[in-house]
């Protein structure tokens, strides 16, 4: 039977329906791809600039400790230090006790160990590192251009194949691997991988050998919920 996909204006509840959703939103009004490439970009814009906004305010309250004799009324204490001013302004004693929760870990970090703001530093330089690599990684999505709406094209194109898309009938002709007699995508790949290593069994010329213990996960009815994986002896041949 025919599967009839959600409308695009329904929720997605699973990897099913949200492939149907990226097919759709390919062949509407022809314009779907462009506007969830633009949606793409402010998403993962935005994350990337929420990300950086976040590691400047940790590298500032870092600094603190270098600002708080040279320049005390713009560091970070003085800023923690005027919180617990307006809460107590505002006798809010849950809000007192948060900004001065506040400033006693910042202090305690910061100020009261060497130590403390070293690993801190250390970590913190770990991170800008990756938000660089990550950014680098992310130029498709974050650059003017038609680079995100080609890849988004690509992969709509590869599921139209792989599930079997009509895009005259606009509907499933019943031949790919999720809508024909296999009624999940995880049922499809285990029956793949069950074939090609029961050829294999038995072939001499195919030696192998599992050196190392390895995980094998186990996926239950629900085709998205994966088990906890168990850990296989490395003994296992």
């Amino acid at each position: 039977m025919v599967r009839q996909p959600k409308k695009l204006t329904d929720c997605p509840e699973n990897l099913r329906e949200s492939i149907d959703w990226l097919i759709q939103l390919r062949h509407g009004n022809g314009s779907g791809l462009d506007k969830l490439a633009e949606a793409l970009k402010k998403l993962i814009g935005d994350a990337i600039k929420n990300a950086t906004e976040s590691l400047e305010k940790r590298q500032k309250e870092l600094e603190c400790a270098e600002e708080y004799y040279s320049n005390f009324a713009g560091s970070h204490c003085q800023t923690l230090l005027n919180d617990i001013d307006k809460a107590k302004k505002s006798g809010d004693e849950k809000e007192i006790s948060k900004a001065q929760s506040n400033y006693n870990g910042h202090y305690s970090e910061v100020h009261g160990s060497d130590s403390k703001r070293d690993t801190a530093k250390k970590d913190l330089k770990e991170r800008q590192e990756s938000l660089n690599n990550l950014k680098k990684s992310l130029t498709i999505f974050t650059e003017a251009g038609e680079e995100c709406k080609n890849l988004l094209t690509n992969l709509c194109d590869g599921l139209q194949t792989f599930l079997g898309y009509d895009e005259n009938s606009k509907g499933y002709t019943g031949s790919g691997i999720v809508y024909s007699d296999l009624d999940r995508l995880c049922d499809g790949v285990m029956s793949f991988l069950h074939g090609v290593l029961d050829g294999v069994r038995d072939d001499d010329d195919v030696p192998y050998e599992i050196s190392m213990p390895f995980y094998i996960c186990f996926l239950f009815s629900n085709p998205y919920q994966l088990a906890p994986c168990f850990s296989v002896p490395s003994t296992y041949r």
